[in-house]
């Protein structure tokens, strides 16, 4: 898909560093949870990302939000940066940018109902003016949770007396109660069934043609991800190592972490051939034994993910020598397509 509007999202050179305390003789690490993040988001679009779990998908994710204060790099929202923002200065950003959290049972306070649940925001974003009286106020709420999917007798109920696709309904209704225009959804779908979970993507994608939202999409569904975004990131131990549109990354992957992921996918099998001609599975990658490559001087550390070369390279078997040395650069294959691979290069 073309690019049509201008970016929402800007991320450069962005960093997220954690610092761990291992004991008072041993010092302290230091874990690189996103790094030399670098791509846009554009105005009513979907940016897919996914990865393996424990990647760093959900840590960007919050950093944008500017829950986590980067280490360093810039956050770019409607050309402000906002990474070195104070929590004053962030106030009047807080209610552009919302999120749509994993486990909605965990993220809605059990002792809310419906109506203060979604309500709280509004409040502390000064968003009832022009609503004066508490008629009018639940009026509001109430074409919230229509447009969700609820009606007006949930307003007096509690997070434990809904299914977990209603619960999810719930946090979307207040993400949108401060009409934000950007959306972080953290992996919404993984606490779902999966027709429930077709409900969910229908109604967010509903909700983006009316309302013109903007989507970071994080997830571990492939199919899902393609049925929803327009561009794709692959996230690996904190860092993209491919970005593109859904038809480059499902048709041209480039990357062997892409490649991996998209043919460890389950294949439907095409019942309607004959059955002495089964339908014929893709084999993945193989990934390479650990004495197919010296990896002795690779300093990468699992826990600190530290490297000074491709941080894939030991289970890659494309690996060379030059890839356990050297970090790859992010090449641009087209307008749309970047790879960061020495295969590329």
């Amino acid at each position: 898909m073309q690019n049509r509007a201008k970016p929402l999202v800007e991320i450069k050179q962005l960093n997220t560093h954690f610092v761990n305390s291992t004991g008072f003789f041993k010092g302290k690490t230091v874990l690189h949870a996103v790094k030399n993040m670098q791509f846009s988001i554009n105005e009513g679009e979907t940016f897919g990302l996914v990865g393996e779990s424990g990647c760093g998908k959900s840590t960007l994710g919050r950093t944008l939000l500017r829950l986590y204060k980067p280490t360093s790099g810039q956050i770019l929202f409607q050309g402000k940066d906002i990474a070195k923002l104070s929590e004053k200065e962030l106030k009047p950003f807080r209610k552009e940018m919302q999120s749509i959290f994993q486990d909605p049972l965990s993220s809605l306070n059990p002792n809310m109902t419906v109506e203060q649940l979604v309500g709280e925001s509004l409040q502390i974003h000064d968003m009832y003016q022009g609503i004066n009286s508490k008629i009018e106020r639940k009026e509001y709420i109430v074409s919230l949770l229509e447009k969700v999917g609820l009606q007006s007798m949930h307003l007096s109920r509690y997070p434990h007396e809904f299914s977990g696709g209603q619960r999810q309904r719930i946090s979307i209704a207040r993400a949108l109660a401060v009409k934000p225009k950007f959306i972080v959804c953290d992996e919404p779908l993984s606490a779902l069934d999966v027709s429930v979970q077709a409900q969910v993507v229908n109604l967010l994608q509903d909700l983006q043609k009316e309302f013109g939202i903007t989507y970071l999409f994080i997830a571990h569904d492939l199919d899902m991800i393609r049925h929803i975004s327009h561009h794709i990131g692959v996230m690996f131990l904190g860092a993209l190592v491919e970005t593109g549109t859904c038809e480059e990354l499902y048709t041209s992957p480039l990357h062997p972490y892409t490649q991996m992921l998209l043919n460890s996918t389950p294949k439907v099998p095409n019942f309607n051939e004959d059955i002495k001609n089964p339908p014929v599975f893709e084999e993945g990658i193989k990934i390479a034994e650990p004495k197919a490559l010296d990896i002795s001087n690779n300093n990468q550390d699992a826990k600190t993910n530290v490297s000074k070369g491709c941080l894939f390279a030991s289970r890659c078997p494309h690996a060379t020598p030059k890839c356990l040395s050297v970090e790859p650069k992010q090449i641009q294959i087209n307008s749309s397509h970047k790879v960061s691979c020495h295969l590329y290069s």
